[in-house]
């Protein structure tokens, strides 16, 4: 659940570049890995918001 709202966030936040988008995407990245530290899915998305800020 938390790994597709973050996905939502992160397409809004590519069209609309909005700061509060940015960090629910941080914020729900961070909780996924709280949760399962090697969450695949998790990581993947850190891995694209760390490239996007760029």
């Amino acid at each position: 659940m938390l790994i597709n709202l973050t996905g939502s966030d992160m397409e809004r936040w590519k069209e609309k570049h909005y700061h509060e988008d940015e960090n629910n995407i941080c914020f729900r990245i961070c909780q996924c890995l709280v949760i399962k530290l090697d969450c695949e899915e998790a990581l993947n998305l850190l891995e694209r918001v760390s490239k996007a800020l760029k």
